[in-house]
């Protein structure tokens, strides 16, 4: 819907470009993921009728293929971390444009990438240590805050605070209907009033929870597309007096350490596992991964944290006396090892002359004098300070001060011979 949203003329027509409720209306039922496909298709029907654009080929394509781009149809499905192409390609470029150019040799575009590799790494580990070994700030004295803030990154942390904030601020619940088995809620979201017809409708959303073993669904199918639990849940369990984080809503994929184990387990299951490359990366992200997670539980012991940093230190001298260190490579060594390939004795292969591109060749030519005097011509008249008038010479180059320089030399041959 690009093409209705930014270039109107260019697909409904001039007409309908002077219209303010056609482009608002539009917009409502397109960039929204609150209402269900049968509003969308109902409302898509009025608005066709009310501005006549049945006939409109474009749009009616657009339609057909409305199960593929309206957010409305993807609500029952999972979209944990789902990234747009567009974002991909900006975040690939932006990426890219930093550490290249157009005139880098490949083993200079090999050096920057791995420094960006790194730059990468670090905010990464930054990233991880900041969640891991700082407390974010609370909002409440509930004791699911806390547990959220424990479990998840801070990033993840702040997005699932807001939901618990809003379920105290902006939710209420509107009735109750108690079974044996569940209980439904029907709360009402101050913050989620959405418009159709070019009218603001009330959002209400229906949470259906089961005290044993504690679930609960809501309509608006928030953690089901993202995995995170929705005010609306937050708001029954508070009211169903659940103050603990339910486990099985805290899904690995948005915990502290689900980045480390992920890539470990990735590795171990590769097909590609039995190169020995695979095999000491897989160990060295192992054993990163137990160092990280025992610093992790000993990080509030100092006695404790002590005695393991007196065995890393003695795991490490016998390390060294076990392997001593390799040589240093120099940079031509340093280069056939990351290219694979060694620099041979002697050059086959050299850097192409110059040739002329396509366009026309600036090329410098002898200037005739004529030219050479229209120039001069142009400049302006300024006085010499030798011979005291307006010329187009300074003292440095004036005639005058050469010819006496002649005139000087004569007289000091003159006497050297009557000598």
């Amino acid at each position: 819907m690009v093409g209705v949203t930014n270039q109107p003329r260019q697909v409904v027509g001039p007409d309908l470009c002077s219209k303010d409720d056609f482009k608002q209306r539009l917009c409502d039922i397109v960039w929204t993921d609150k209402i269900d496909p049968d509003v969308f298709e109902s409302e898509w029907e009025s608005i066709m009728n009310d501005f006549n654009l049945n006939d409109n080929k474009w749009l009616n394509d657009m339609f057909e293929m409305r199960t593929k781009w309206i957010p409305a149809y993807f609500r029952h499905e999972p979209m944990s971390g789902l990234m747009r192409t567009t974002s991909r390609s900006e975040s690939e470029n932006h990426f890219l444009g930093q550490i290249t150019n157009p005139y880098l040799s490949l083993v200079e575009f090999l050096s920057h990438y791995d420094t960006a590799v790194d730059s990468q790494r670090y905010i990464y580990g930054k990233n991880t240590h900041n969640s891991n070994y700082t407390a974010p700030d609370l909002k409440t004295h509930l004791v699911i805050e806390k547990e959220a803030a424990d479990f998840y990154t801070h990033t993840i942390f702040y997005d699932v605070q807001d939901e618990i904030w809003a379920s105290l601020m902006d939710c209420c619940s509107l009735s109750v209907q108690e079974s044996e088995s569940c209980s439904t809620f029907v709360i009402r979201d101050t913050e989620a009033d959405y418009r159709i017809k070019g009218s603001w409708v009330q959002a209400k959303y229906e949470v259906t929870y089961v005290p044993d073993p504690c679930s609960a669904k809501c309509t608006c199918l928030r953690y089901e597309c993202y995995g995170l639990l929705c005010r609306h849940i937050f708001y029954v369990l508070r009211m169903s007096m659940v103050f603990h984080f339910p486990k099985q809503y805290m899904d690995n994929r948005w915990s502290k350490h689900a980045m480390t184990h992920r890539s470990v387990d990735a590795n171990k299951a590769s097909p590609s596992s039995t190169n020995s490359d695979s095999v000491v990366d897989a160990t060295v992200r192992e054993i990163y991964s137990n160092v990280e997670e025992s610093l992790h539980h000993l990080v509030g012991d100092i006695q404790k944290l002590h005695i393991y940093r007196d065995d890393q230190t003695a795991l490490m001298e016998k390390a060294k006396l076990d392997v001593p260190n390799p040589p240093k490579l120099n940079t031509n060594e340093a280069y056939a090892r990351t290219l694979g390939v060694i620099e041979p004795e002697e050059l086959t292969i050299f850097t192409p002359t110059g040739i002329n591109n396509k366009g026309q060749v600036m090329r410098t030519r002898r200037k005739s004098k004529s030219e050479i005097a229209i120039e001069l011509s142009d400049k302006p008249m300024r006085m010499c300070k030798t011979c005291h008038k307006l010329a187009r010479h300074d003292s440095r180059n004036c005639p005058t001060k050469k010819n006496k320089g002649l005139e000087d030399e004569d007289v000091d041959q003159y006497m050297d011979d009557s000598d």
